[in-house]
């Protein structure tokens, strides 16, 4: 069995950290806003992650799922592709194909009016 060397762990565990001081503690009026949402007036992938981030950590999973549901996915997508990333770089560059359509597909669909993928 590997074991993970306490200095690996330093640089994840201080981003993880001032994430979460940001989510909890950064008062929403001064929070950074989405430059393509801004610009574009179109939902992105990744728009609604930080109030997601938020209900998660207080514990709300239906409001973090309704604010960016690709966020709550993404530790599952990551495994999987460190798996396959194991096992074959051929299905690795399959899955990431897939998860390029999926993350596409993801974005159209929350930018069509009325759409529950739609950050709240």
């Amino acid at each position: 069995m590997k074991v993970i060397k306490a200095k690996k762990l330093l640089l994840p565990s201080l981003v993880l950290a001032a994430a979460g001081i940001y989510v909890l503690f950064w008062p929403k009026q001064y929070r950074l806003l989405c430059p393509i949402h801004a610009l574009t007036g179109l939902w992105c992938p990744g728009c609604g992650s930080t109030r997601a981030a938020e209900s998660l950590i207080r514990g709300d999973f239906p409001a973090a799922v309704s604010n960016n549901a690709m966020l709550i996915a993404a530790p599952v997508f990551m495994l999987i592709g460190v798996a396959l990333d194991k096992k074959s770089k051929k299905a690795l560059y399959i899955y990431l194909a897939l998860l390029l359509v999926l993350v596409i597909s993801f974005t159209v669909l929350r930018n069509i009016p009325g759409s529950s993928f739609a950050p709240l």
